[in-house]
């Protein structure tokens, strides 16, 4: 829990300086990292991710902007003590792709993504993916900071996760 509000305290601090939004008709294009807690039962085995993603954008008004974004992260196991014996299961990667739309305004932004994430876990297979996501652009839209929940259903299971992201914009703003 204490994670998780840090988490959200970075995510807010974040929001105290000044920018524009991405403009009508602009692209961007960034690659960054990422930062990830497991939730439920995903939080029982795992302990935290970290990983990279690439996104790109385009402005269809002056305030919305649809994306995509794909990447991956590796997320680590606990180890558990049972009667003197430890065990600690295997690390396990998540693929997700992504595609949505944020609203912009005065460097804030909000919005989700749905899509396709796999989850490299033996037999865990992969499944619908949605990430509500909040976020603020700095230096002109040269980076993107963004928190986010991502969930994702699979077949007889839901994985999830809160987690920041961080875009560093090479091309276009």
């Amino acid at each position: 829990m204490k994670k998780i509000i840090l988490l959200t305290a970075i995510a807010l601090t974040s929001f105290a300086a000044a920018t524009n939004a991405q403009e009508k008709g602009g692209f961007k294009l960034g690659v960054g990292p990422v930062a990830a807690l497991p939730l439920g039962d995903f939080g029982d085995f795992y302990s935290f991710g970290v990983g990279g993603e690439v996104q790109a954008s385009y402005g269809i008004t002056d305030n919305i902007a649809g994306f995509v974004q794909a990447g991956y992260s590796q997320y680590f196991a606990k180890s558990y003590d049972f009667g003197g014996i430890s065990i600690k299961g295997d690390a396990t990667g998540i693929i997700p792709a992504l595609v949505g739309a944020r609203y912009h305004n005065s460097g804030f932004m909000v919005g989700a993504g749905i899509g396709y994430a796999k989850v490299t876990a033996e037999g865990a297979g992969g499944g619908f993916a949605y990430s509500p996501q909040i976020g603020y652009s700095f230096g002109d839209g040269m980076v993107d900071v963004i928190a986010h929940y991502t969930g994702i259903t699979t077949s007889g299971s839901a994985t999830s996760m809160v987690g920041l992201k961080v875009f560093i914009n090479f091309l276009g703003k």
